[in-house]
């Protein structure tokens, strides 16, 4: 039996660490405000849970173990809103039980989009061609994400001389994420904020470039 339309799972990935995952999950959740669900799969250092517990309902989910995936399928039927999945820092076999969501979907009434953050690494590409074969686009809608940090986007070479940016740009698109400051990255991740509570209490030259960051990371 097939639900009636939910709103979309995200789940932001990128396969390695360093390549601006949380940072990109929680530009999601400000966009999404207070009724998205978050699913924290960092269990070593969710600093993301801790900083939305308060706004957000979290969970705390290994998505190395496949009855985690099965409770995410459970979460998912039982929660209203959307949901933000923020990906650990895995190897591909991390997502070997992804089947069980993605033979949900269609009685969950959801659709699954990924957000794949990218880094400049040859490595980057290759996780990408890894994690699509698994979530294929019968699957899942996948977004290519190159985050600023690492550059403009025309130095993106490897992931725009590759097919792998034909194929994406057939089915979805590339989204450019905004660079933001590092102090100011380094405040939101030392203090846990939400960004809504950091636009509130950073100092005014911080809140400038937060603001400047949000309405980029918004459009």
């Amino acid at each position: 039996m097939t639900k009636k339309p939910h709103p979309p799972i995200y789940l932001v990935t990128g396969g390695k660490g360093g390549v601006g995952k949380s940072i990109v999950a929680m530009a999601v959740l400000d966009i999404l405000g207070p009724s998205a669900g978050l699913i924290e799969t960092d269990t070593s250092n969710p600093d993301v849970a801790k900083a939305y517990a308060e706004t957000n309902t979290t969970h705390a989910l290994n998505l190395d173990e496949r009855a985690a995936w099965i409770d995410l399928v459970n979460i998912a039927d039982e929660t209203d809103g959307p949901l933000v999945i923020n990906g650990a820092a895995r190897s591909v076999d991390g997502l070997k039980n992804a089947a069980i969501l993605g033979g949900a979907l269609e009685e969950l009434g959801r659709e699954l989009i990924v957000l794949f953050v990218m880094s400049r690494t040859q490595d980057s590409l290759e996780l990408l061609a890894d994690h699509r074969d698994i979530l294929p686009a019968s699957v899942a809608k996948t977004w290519a994400v190159l985050n600023s940090y690492f550059g403009p986007p025309e130095k993106f070479t490897r992931y725009n001389e590759s097919n792998q940016r034909k194929e994406i740009a057939a089915q979805t698109g590339t989204l450019v994420f905004p660079d933001l400051a590092d102090r100011v990255l380094d405040q939101l991740n030392h203090e846990r904020l939400t960004i809504a509570a950091a636009a509130e209490i950073m100092n005014i030259g911080n809140r400038m470039e937060l603001q400047r960051w949000r309405k980029e990371a918004q459009n």
